[in-house]
C-alpha cells in the first residue's frame, strides 16, 4: 500500500508484478478445482480470486491497524463461506 500512489519504479513494479502473479495463481487454482468438478463451472475464476484476495487484504489491514487477532477467525469464516457457496456437492 505504501507504493500504490508512487510513480512507476523498480520497487513498485516488482510489488505490482507479485500482486498480479498472486491473483493469476489463485485464478489458476480455481480453474483446476472447476476442472476437477469441485467448484461451480459458472464461477468466473478471476472474480473469485479477486474476492478471496480482497478478504485477506482487508484482514491484513485490520490486523496491522488494530492488532485485532479476531480478524483471523473472521477472515477464515468469510473465505470458507464464500468457497462453500461455489462448491459442488457430490
Amino acid at each position: 500500500m505504501e507504493f500504490d500512489g508512487r510513480p512507476p519504479g523498480p520497487v513498485r513494479d516488482a510489488i505490482m508484478q507479485q500482486a498480479e502473479d498472486w491473483l493469476e495463481l489463485l485464478a489458476a487454482r480455481i480453474r483446476a478445482a472447476q476442472d476437477a468438478g469441485h467448484l461451480d463451472p459458472e464461477v468466473e475464476p478471476e472474480q473469485l480470486a479477486f474476492e478471496l484476495d480482497a478478504l485477506y487484504g482487508a484482514a491484513n489491514v485490520r490486523y496491522q491497524l488494530r492488532r485485532d487477532e479476531a480478524v483471523f477467525d473472521r477472515v477464515q469464516r468469510a473465505v470458507e463461506d464464500r468457497l462453500r457457496s461455489v462448491t459442488l456437492t457430490r
